[in-house]
């Protein structure tokens, strides 16, 4: 699927102690990315992601990647998962 660089995420929403930055590929299924996969095959796919960020002593961030995705019945399905990002010992 390529690459999707940090200024593509434009302005983060601003929360009491978080920021959230989103990035949506399609608005719909006609322009959706499907992965698709035959019968009787695992269905297990692996997506990489990288940040580059500058931490200080005792920063912790908590990094979520969420996906969303339909059931082959239609029904919605979500997958996410969280990394706590901290700086590293010296």
């Amino acid at each position: 699927m390529g690459s999707i660089s940090g200024d593509m995420f434009g302005s983060p929403l601003k929360g009491t102690n978080t920021l959230t930055w989103s990035y949506q590929i399609g608005s719909n299924l006609y322009n959706a990315h499907y992965i698709t996969y035959p019968a009787n095959v695992l269905n297990k796919f692996y997506f990489t992601n990288e940040l580059d960020i500058d931490l200080e002593t005792g920063d912790v961030l908590s990094y979520t990647i969420t996906i969303y995705g339909l059931n082959v019945d239609g029904s919605l399905t979500t997958l996410t998962d969280t990394v706590l990002l901290k700086a590293a010992s010296s």
